[in-house]
Order: C-alpha cells, then sequence, then structure tokens
C-alpha cells in the first residue's frame, strides 16, 4: 500500500476507534445506523425513574420528600430532597445609577444581610406580577419596567427551588407594606460600592452576587 493510503487507512481506523469508544452500538458494525429513538441517551438526556416520594415533612412554603431513585444499573438509592415553589429576586436600579438593596435580619443564619429585594412565588401568580410585589412591599419602589434576567438553581443537591431575577426600572418611591415580623431597612448603594461589597465578602447572598456579577457582565454596557 502506498504511504498516502496507509495514512489513510490507519486515521480511518483512529476515527472509528474513537467512535466506538464514545458510543458502543458502533461495536457491531463500522456502518450502524439507528434512529433517534434507538440512539443509547446521553447523561444530559437521561431521565431518572423515581418511586413514588414519602413526605417528612410540610411547611407553609415548603416541604421535605424522601424519594428513592433508579440508577439505570437497577440499584436504589434514597435521597431527600426540598421541594420549594420557587422565588424571584429583584435588582432595582433608580435613575441616576444607584441600586437599591434591603438590609434585613436572616434567622437562619443569625446576622443582618445586604441583598436585593425578593420572595417566594404564589401560584397561580406569575414570577413577575410577585417581582412587582415584592419589590413594592420590601422597599416601597414601584417599578415601570420589568425585564427577566436569568433564573438561578439555588442548592440543587437537595432544593428544586428556581430563582427568577429580574431588573427592575422606572422607579417611583412610595410606601413599604412589610409582612409582621419582618425588620427590613432600605440602602441604596452605586454600582462601585454594591460591587466592593461583593469583594470583600460584604456582600454574600448567593442570590444577590449572582445577579450583581450577572448584570455587571452582561447587561450593564448595553
Amino acid at each position: 500500500m502506498r504511504p498516502k493510503l496507509r495514512r489513510f487507512a490507519s486515521h480511518r481506523r483512529l476515527v472509528f476507534a474513537i467512535r466506538k469508544a464514545v458510543d458502543p452500538m458502533l461495536a457491531d458494525s463500522r456502518h450502524a445506523t439507528y434512529t433517534a429513538a434507538e440512539r443509547p441517551k446521553t447523561a444530559r438526556s437521561r431521565k431518572v425513574a423515581m418511586d413514588t416520594p414519602e413526605v417528612l415533612y410540610q411547611a407553609k412554603r415548603f416541604r421535605v420528600e424522601r424519594v428513592t431513585q433508579l440508577s439505570a444499573d437497577g440499584s436504589r438509592h434514597s435521597k431527600d430532597v426540598v421541594r420549594h415553589p420557587g422565588a424571584v429576586a429583584i435588582l432595582p436600579i433608580l435613575d441616576d445609577g444607584r441600586l437599591c438593596f434591603v438590609e434585613e435580619f436572616r434567622v437562619a443564619v443569625q446576622e443582618r444581610l445586604v441583598e436585593l429585594p425578593a420572595g417566594t412565588l404564589e401560584p397561580p401568580e406569575a414570577p413577575e406580577k410577585t417581582a412587582l410585589r415584592e419589590l413594592a412591599e420590601e422597599t416601597g419602589y414601584r417599578a415601570a419596567r420589568i425585564e427577566h434576567l436569568t433564573t438561578l438553581c439555588m442548592s440543587p443537591g437537595i432544593l428544586d427551588e428556581k430563582m427568577y431575577v429580574y431588573a427592575a426600572t422606572g422607579l417611583t418611591p412610595g410606601t413599604m407594606a412589610l409582612e409582621a415580623g419582618e425588620d427590613i431597612r432600605v440602602r441604596h448603594l452605586t454600582w462601585q460600592e454594591a460591587l466592593e461589597m461583593v469583594r470583600d465578602g460584604s456582600i454574600r447572598d448567593a442570590k444577590t452576587v449572582a445577579a450583581l456579577l450577572y448584570y455587571d457582565a452582561f447587561r450593564r454596557a448595553i
């Protein structure tokens, strides 16, 4: 065999070896074909079978379930997960460019944290309506415009909560409407001040850090 043909044949064998390693169905034939339904499921597309969950605890805004995951090899694994209706976080941007935050005592961590206004969804209320309502209740501001920025999975190892993040502009000040037990103070910060507080750890609430960095990276320069 001529050198060029030998190199070509060697290249084809290498390509086939790689394809076979990636796709086991090619082991039977170099020209194997199959439909989309026959194609092996990838990790991204595979759905994991679950038994009927056992409710361990039902709270006002969430519940804890024990689920049994049925793996592809037939083994079974129990996992405890928190079911949550979802929530919203709002990045309020004033006409002068400053941002509006809330400072609130969080019982779970026993600290006052600087955060963006946020709140739990109340189905069937749409997330954008929840965002407008929570913004008004926690800060007093009414927004003329609201824009969905991104959706965050808050702690997918144990929790199914999705956080819908919005930017609110065209703000008009008004009266706050706090719930019983809420102790919220409104704070206004420049972008530079807010980002410096993220850098030095003064702002460490996860949704707030994610929303600030997302907007600063992808929307602020537009």
